[in-house]
């Protein structure tokens, strides 16, 4: 059966070896980030994250504060909202309580969120969804 939010391969291709700063699973930060690489992050956040880069949160990751960033991975738990100039991309393990605004949105399923998403189409063109709308 074909999930109707993934139709095409993810459009974040992030290599590992390419990555430039971890926080670890053990790791527990309070106080915000500014990255200017890839951040990948696999601990405990209490903060705002800010990279000019990409950012990664791994399946045991719990982030409570807004992300900034090129493209966005969420494979662990955002307590905030994300806004990205590419692509968000939430894994069947992401969980996203808090608004959501990219130009490109990947939801893979078994993802949670609860928010608000705005997918960029052209300049000040934005197309919205809330998790709290009924379907039409």
């Amino acid at each position: 059966m074909s999930d109707i939010f993934e139709k095409k391969k993810p459009v974040v291709n992030v290599s590992s070896d390419r990555i430039t700063t971890l926080i670890g699973h053990e790791t527990s930060i309070t106080g915000s980030i500014k990255s200017d690489g890839i951040l990948r992050i696999d601990g405990k956040v209490d903060g705002g994250i800010e990279a000019t880069g990409d950012v990664i949160l791994g399946e045991k990751s719990i982030i409570t504060g807004d992300i900034k960033a090129v493209n966005a991975v969420i494979a662990g738990e955002l307590n905030g909202n994300i806004t990205c100039s590419g692509t968000v991309s939430i894994e069947s393990s992401g969980k996203v309580f808090g608004d959501i605004e990219s130009y490109n949105l990947r939801i893979v399923e078994g993802a949670v969120i609860e928010g608000r998403c705005s997918v960029k189409k052209e300049e000040d063109q934005i197309v919205s969804v809330s998790s709290s709308e009924e379907p039409a």
